[in-house]
């Protein structure tokens, strides 16, 4: 099986849609489910069935990964995407992008793990709040009306972004997620249909910083932070080296700086 999809992936060409494609990080509607991100939604399935009837089998799109809370999933948004996709398109084959950045409510619990940037707070809690207004650099401004395409702009200035990326409860968790995910597809009804699975996350799902789309730059994070002295410490093998070092008398884990 395995040469067959390198053969398929080496020699037929594939369309890249948006149907699945939600909100990042993840926003629920009022009923807990992920809030797909077009309102154009069926016109995506449209566009896949017209590549399809050309003879275009493989298609890849954005898949909700479920990932609500921590260590909470709700999947609808998902089966329904997969039923939509593939009552139109009945013998494709499917790639879907896993998008691995956790939700606000992952965020909103675990502050310290939230990059912050050069101008961005130091304090949890200030962190925590900006959190809960979702009040994060790359993630969409849903106080204002939708633009043309459907999706409210970026929030470009704003002070911390998601996920630090040296943060291992983030990794921990993207990785129980991840196989909660992949369980639920290879469980359910569409598993035939999928060849692969491309797994992401980042500014625009393409492991870019946060910020890269305005003019932030970190990570400052309380987490970062204390990997960066750790690392430090360890390089140096002493707190009285270290701080020799720096030439900071006073230094400690809690006042270190990046």
């Amino acid at each position: 099986m395995r040469k067959d999809i390198e053969k398929i992936l080496y020699t037929e060409p594939m369309i890249l849609t948006r149907p699945g494609w939600t909100y990042h990080p993840p926003v629920t509607d009022e009923n807990g489910k992920l809030r797909l991100g077009f309102p154009e939604h069926e016109a995506f399935i449209e566009i896949n069935k017209k590549f399809y009837d050309a003879g275009v089998r493989v298609c890849l799109s954005n898949l909700p990964i479920g990932w609500v809370d921590e260590d909470e999933y709700n999947f609808d948004s998902m089966d329904e995407t997969l039923e939509k996709l593939f009552k139109a398109v009945p013998n494709a084959l499917y790639i879907p992008r896993l998008r691995l950045d956790p939700p606000f409510k992952w965020l909103e619990k675990h502050p310290e793990e939230v990059c912050v940037f050069e101008d961005g707070p130091r304090d949890t809690s200030e962190i925590a709040k900006l959190v809960k207004k979702g009040c994060v650099n790359n993630t969409y401004n849903m106080d204002v009306p939708p633009q043309a395409n459907g999706l409210q702009p970026l929030r470009l200035e704003e002070p911390i972004g998601l996920q630090s990326f040296s943060s291992k409860l983030w990794v921990k968790d993207a990785c129980k997620a991840l196989e909660a995910t992949i369980n639920h597809i290879l469980n359910g009804p569409y598993a035939k249909h999928f060849i692969g699975f491309h797994i992401c996350f980042g500014g625009t799902c393409e492991l870019l910083h946060w910020g890269n789309g305005g003019s932030k730059i970190g990570d400052f994070s309380v987490k970062h932070t204390h990997d960066f002295f750790d690392w430090a410490l360890n390089k140096y093998g002493s707190p009285e080296a270290l701080k020799s070092a720096w030439d900071l008398p006073n230094l400690t884990r809690e006042n270190a700086f990046v």
